[in-house]
């Protein structure tokens, strides 16, 4: 179970070359991949640094509790076993985030891993690791692993760039979408301003019914009282007939021209209400005209309201989609960058698997069992550069 995997930069002193100040300062950084591996099975835990492009090389140092016992008693560490994966990865990322922590490999016949810290007044190791160098096999195992690694990768790539791509179609076809959104809606305004001015004039139509209802109204009660005055004038007219031929004469008289008086009025205001009624019957019909031409608009403007809730929904769609291009536009950099590397890293495999003969593996081998046999398990000789 990988408990660390990271790449950092590590200063790496070849054989021969002391760790000093100068020297680590003039060295630069090598990147590095450092993995942290615990085995249940047998309760170990493996560290390795690897660099299987340029340098050819594969370094590793396993621990048990009790071969880390020793390393805690002889370096006074003061983390148990338990806790020292979790302290191990956060003194490696120290340095990350603080320039006075260097990790340095020292190459040689016992190769060796530190992080340094860098004070006032001398180099101080945090921990010190003896790491030691695969074998030929091993080492070929591990390229081709990490070969296969590499064409996960570049799949994995081309399927981002292709996801990328149908993402960037998909955006396209949206923002057409929004484009003929925003024209239909531009079309809709002329029906809009045509909605408001029927409103404006239904309105106005309103008013003018509703003065001819008052003036009926006002017509209707004239002509009543006109009724009652009448009325009361005839009954007037007749009591003074029966009372008296000479009062009812002079009566008569006077009451036939209130009569007259009366009829005129009565006539004049019967021709004021067939007026107001005909104003009233062309003021209902121009109303009827007038709703039904706002019944027609509104319901366009219903419709127009619908369409601007599509039209408001393809712009937040519209929005989403250029977020999304914003993001793909993101993603299909990373990409290429991705695949760039990749394409680096396969041809430096294909170098590398071309490179090595039957010949070089002996001589490897040879090597690294006489190391065993002289050093221990610290010590092996570093595998040559390709």
């Amino acid at each position: 179970m990988a408990l660390f995997r990271e790449s950092l930069p590590v200063t790496v002193l070849d054989e021969g070359v002391a760790r000093t100040p100068a020297a680590l300062q003039s060295t630069p950084a090598t990147p590095l991949l450092a993995t942290l591996e615990r085995r249940s099975a047998a309760d170990e835990l493996v560290f390795t640094l690897s660099d299987l492009g340029d340098r050819l090389l594969l370094l590793s140092i396993t621990l048990t509790p009790s071969s880390y016992a020793e390393l805690r008693d002889v370096q006074a560490l003061r983390v148990d076993y338990a806790g020292f994966p979790r302290e191990l990865a956060q003194l490696l990322r120290t340095p990350a985030t603080d320039n006075n922590y260097i990790l340095v490999l020292s190459l040689g016949e016992r190769h060796k891993f530190e992080v340094v810290q860098l004070s006032q007044f001398r180099l101080l190791a945090h921990i010190e690791l003896g790491l030691q160098s695969a074998s030929a096999q091993e080492l070929l195992l591990a390229v081709a692993k990490r070969a296969s690694e590499m064409d996960a990768m570049a799949k994995a790539a081309v399927r981002a760039e292709n996801d990328a791509k149908a993402r960037l179609a998909t955006t396209e076809r949206l923002l057409q979408v929004a484009e003929n959104a925003r024209a239909e809606l531009e079309a809709l305004r002329p029906l809009a301003d045509a909605c408001n001015t029927a409103r404006a004039e239904l309105d106005d139509a309103k008013r003018d019914a509703a003065e001819a209802r008052r003036d009926a109204a006002d017509a209707r009660a004239r002509a009543d009282t006109a009724e009652r005055e009448r009325a009361a004038a005839e009954r007037a007219h007749e009591a003074a007939v029966a009372n008296a031929d000479s009062d009812a004469r002079r009566a008569v008289s006077e009451l036939a021209g209130e009569v007259r008086k009366a009829n005129t009025t009565i006539e004049r205001l019967r021709d004021e209400l067939r007026a107001a009624r005909e104003r009233e019957r062309v003021a209902g019909a121009i109303m009827e005209r007038q709703e039904s031409k706002v019944a027609e608009l509104e319901k366009k403007v219903r419709d127009g309201e619908v369409r601007r809730g599509e039209v408001e929904t393809l712009r937040r769609r519209l929005r989403t989609a250029e977020k999304q291009v914003e993001e793909n536009a993101v993603y299909l950099a990373t990409d290429r960058e991705t695949i760039a590397f990749l394409n680096r890293e396969l041809n430096r495999r294909d170098m590398l698997l071309a490179t090595p003969t039957p010949e070089r593996f002996k001589e490897l081998a040879k090597k690294g069992s006489s190391s065993r046999k002289g050093g221990g398990t610290a010590s092996a000789t570093p595998v040559p550069q390709v």
